[in-house]
């Protein structure tokens, strides 16, 4: 929600102004484009709301005939990944399966971390990088080695900054898997 207040030199409300926000996503060679014109209210306070999507600069810009004010705003979206497992017990030697999907534009070909540590522990481990399909889908296998005893792993997929993905560096929810010697 992008909300503001336009006031005259004096600090007193304009009533009924027209203001413009324009956005561009955060790529090069994009251009700002007009999302919307929305009026002051009698307190000169307007707000507009943004629709989901990707990263991008927010313009709100008033204009009086030839005077002209802008404010320039920046919104970061983290380009976070759904994580799914394809087992929640298992065994030391057998496959699991770890797939997502991650937000668009531009999502094809984009790289997805899988990170595993376990239950308790400060240290990560690296399962696997995966890269996504032309629809933003990606998946990736693990095989356990021998465990001494039941332990729980913790699981999360990161999707980390990348050239032309218009996304910030984000991370999915935890999943859960219970190994058994």
């Amino acid at each position: 929600m992008i909300r503001g207040r336009l006031g005259d030199g004096q600090g007193n409300p304009i009533v009924g102004a027209q203001v413009c926000i324009q956005a561009r996503t955060n790529m090069a060679g994009k251009k700002f484009k007009l999302l919307a014109t929305t009026a002051t209210n009698s307190d000169g306070h307007f707000s507009y709301k943004l629709k989901r999507g990707a990263s991008r600069k927010i313009r709100v810009v008033y204009r009086d005939g030839s005077f002209q004010m802008s404010r320039s705003l920046r919104l970061k979206v983290r380009g976070t990944s759904t994580l799914r497992v394809s087992k929640h017990r298992t065994r030391p030697l057998k496959r699991v399966r770890f797939f997502g999907k991650i937000p668009g534009p531009h999502s094809a070909g984009r790289v997805v971390v899988v990170y595993g540590t376990v239950s308790g522990a400060k240290k990560r481990f690296l399962v696997r990088r995966a890269k996504t399909n032309s629809v933003g889908r990606w998946r990736a296998g693990y095989s356990f080695t021998p465990v001494p005893a039941k332990t729980k792993f913790v699981f999360w997929a990161v999707v980390p900054n990348q050239n032309g993905y218009p996304y910030s560096q984000g991370r999915s929810a935890a999943r859960y898997i219970r190994v058994s010697p």
